[in-house]
């Protein structure tokens, strides 16, 4: 049996099932992707879809919670206001979306192939581009 990852995707799930899908039409013509979701389900110890889907989503929204107050806490930004969503997929990593009693804040989930250089250089051209009048601010 797998393990659920704390930060399962839905959409990751829902192409295991898509892809598990294509290998039984070979040999079952009549399977539907029901039975590739439920069997998808089984395989993380589920009993079927619905609560494979519910335990993704508790452990995705408790991630959020769980990584907001992480933030709040090592930046000194007062509480959370709200839950912390994603709002953009960038070259380096997911940008998330976070209300905080001191402000909005935008931190990046970065990717593990970035290396920290290379944000750092990101960041310094934009400030170069910002003050020479190439791009506005935030």
């Amino acid at each position: 049996m797998r393990s659920l990852p704390q930060s399962a995707s839905l959409d990751h799930l829902r192409r295991q099932a898509n892809d598990l899908l294509a290998v039984p039409r070979g040999s079952q013509p009549s399977a539907t992707l029901a039975d590739a979701q439920a069997s998808v389900a089984r395989e993380y110890g589920y009993e079927g879809w619905p609560q494979l889907k519910s335990a993704a989503e508790r452990r995705r929204v408790d991630a959020a919670h769980i990584a907001a107050a992480a933030i709040v806490e090592r930046f000194g930004l007062g509480r959370a206001i709200g839950e912390m969503r994603r709002v953009e997929r960038t070259w380096a990593g997911h940008a998330w979306e976070l209300e905080t009693s001191a402000g909005r804040v935008v931190p990046t989930e970065l990717f593990d192939y970035v290396m920290s250089e290379d944000v750092e250089v990101e960041a310094g051209l934009v400030e170069h581009a910002i003050a020479a009048g190439g791009m506005t601010g935030p």
